[in-house]
């Protein structure tokens, strides 16, 4: 999301400074390297969650139906233990998150939606589930409008980003949650079309949420970015390839858009629409689109409110489970900065769904699934 004026930035990371090598010290100031740094950043993301449906006893007793990140209810979740570690040279750099805590489960475990709208997980990849993310970058000196990144990624597509702290709410949106991809493993060239205010990048992954690629043909990835002022960003994303095991035939494909405007310093507004349809071996194309928009008022330099709304369209239960629905979520979030670094969310949320036995109650079923959840986010 797209910072206001007012609004306050994360404190500096820790840094070592690395010893200079022999070859630094031996070149003449006007070549030499800008000295190499280590920083570190840890990050803490703990939530108390509440299901006002009283979902019942058992596993479907303690998660929200259609939620992601925010599943857990009626308790206190860690959510995200987070250890950031970035080294910088004059060309290149490397950042590796060490992710702990129910986020990272979620991010490896594939999930698959029961008609009732909870989760049902699949085995973690222990090997590569605490590594959040894991880049090496590289920029020619001589050819600075140039990009290289390879690694394990976050993804390109989407206005909202995985981590709560980087978005204006505390919950993900179902447009994020279940309409694309989180993160990649792969390749990313970008090149800056008009410095600072226009730029392209490709992208080249192994598939959707997954270490190794599970056929024979690549996903593709494309944005175009235009930032032609401080207040304005406009972004368009597709992402393209096929996603079933060992099936290079059915292909599954997503086009995103998201714009960003800072209205005044203290007011912001953001919008998003996707559309997404993947082939299938028989019958019709499954398709899945849907818009949100949400602004955030930042009151004083330690408070702000940011009130979210948006549909999501899923015509056979694709992306949702349960079969043909359109699930609606109404949003809003208070956050104060309680002090330097740490910050409290707490956040009101409905859940609406066409579908009058989306949502588990300690009765029966509903249509709707009030929530709230209180976030504390701690970053040093």
């Amino acid at each position: 999301m797209q910072k206001t004026a007012n609004e306050r930035t994360p404190p500096p990371a820790a840094t070592l400074l690395v010893p200079a090598t022999e070859a630094d010290r031996s070149a003449q100031p006007s070549e030499q390297t800008i000295s190499s740094a280590i920083t570190f950043q840890g990050h803490l993301d703990i939530y108390a969650g509440v299901n006002f449906n009283n979902p019942g006893t058992g596993l479907s007793g303690m998660q929200n139906n259609l939620r992601y990140y925010d599943l857990y209810a009626n308790q206190v979740s860690l959510q995200l233990a987070e250890l950031t570690i970035k080294h910088v040279r004059k060309e290149t750099s490397f950042l590796l998150d060490l992710d702990f805590g129910n986020f990272a489960d979620m991010n490896v475990q594939p999930i698959q939606l029961t008609p009732s709208g909870g989760p049902a997980f699949g085995a973690a990849n222990e090997l590569t589930k605490h590594i959040g993310q894991a880049i090496l970058t590289y920029t020619p000196a001589k050819a600075p409008r140039w990009l290289f990144e390879i690694g394990k990624l976050p993804t390109h597509v989407g206005l909202e980003l995985m981590k709560s702290k980087d978005n204006w709410n505390y919950s993900r949106s179902t447009l994020f949650s279940f309409g694309g991809p989180f993160w990649h493993t792969g390749v990313h060239v970008g090149y800056s079309l008009i410095p600072n205010q226009l730029s392209l990048g490709t992208y080249l992954y192994n598939g959707w949420g997954t270490v190794n690629d599970t056929n024979f043909v690549p996903t593709y990835g494309l944005q175009l970015k235009w930032v032609p002022n401080e207040r304005f960003t406009w972004i368009y994303n597709a992402i393209t390839g096929p996603e079933q095991p060992s099936n290079n035939q059915q292909w599954k494909t997503l086009h995103e858009t998201n714009l960003s405007y800072t209205i005044n310093p203290t007011l912001s507004v953001a919008s998003d629409f996707l559309y997404g349809f993947e082939q299938q071996v028989s019958g019709p194309d499954a398709i899945w689109y849907g818009a949100q928009v949400g602004l955030k008022w930042q009151t004083s330099p330690t408070f702000y409110l940011s009130p979210r709304v948006e549909f999501f369209r899923d015509p056979v239960g694709y992306a949702l489970g349960g079969g043909n629905q359109t699930h609606s979520t109404y949003t809003l979030t208070n956050s104060y900065l309680v002090s330097e670094g740490f910050e409290v969310r707490l956040e009101f949320r409905m859940d609406q769904s066409t579908s009058p036995t989306r949502f588990i109650t300690r009765t029966g079923t509903s249509s709707s699934q009030p929530t709230a959840v209180l976030g504390m986010l701690y970053t040093m």
